[in-house]
């Protein structure tokens, strides 16, 4: 646990691979720059100094019984922006719309995710690169995110993982 925190210090959490530096302190929470570049508000009790080795079986409770450290699961949405999954009729769109449509989809899904979701799946496909480019030019001016592409398993390129920071 980390005793006598200052600004400035280098910090990481107890049960969670995150590392950054303390910005501001404000009772017993602390505001902490993360590695990759976003801000996560914490329990300082969650905290510890970054060089420090933690052993889970040693942290324990007033009873001296070994913390439960527990874990929501994860909310993950999905959207899949091939246009014939979008709209049921879509061979009557014109093919100057498509794309137009398909942003407009990833935007209103991001948005709602943004709210109730810890990560969106966003499915793009293999094709030129288009709707990927601009997904990623999108992506690029939001705050409290981040992303990647997803190399492996069934998505194999062809989609990118967008994971929420909320404070």
């Amino acid at each position: 646990m980390l005793k006598n925190p200052n600004i400035g210090d280098r910090v990481k959490w107890i049960n969670q691979s995150w590392r950054g530096t303390i910005l501001e302190l404000q009772g017993q929470r602390a505001r902490v720059l993360l590695n990759d570049g976003f801000e996560e508000w914490e329990q300082i009790s969650k905290l510890t100094s970054e060089n420090e080795i933690i052993d889970l079986d040693k942290i324990h409770d007033s009873k001296n019984e070994i913390t439960h450290i527990e874990s929501r699961p994860l909310k993950i949405s999905e959207i899949d922006l091939h246009i014939e999954n979008l709209f049921v009729h879509w061979k009557k769109i014109p093919k100057e719309k498509i794309l137009e449509m398909q942003i407009q989809a990833f935007q209103e899904e991001f948005h709602a995710c943004y709210r109730n979701s810890d990560e969106l799946i966003v499915i793009h496909g293999k094709g030129s690169g288009i709707l990927k480019e601009n997904i990623l030019r999108i992506l690029q001016e939001q705050k409290q995110i981040s992303y990647e592409a997803m190399q492996d398993g069934k998505y194999k390129h062809a989609a990118i993982k967008i994971c929420f920071h909320k404070t």
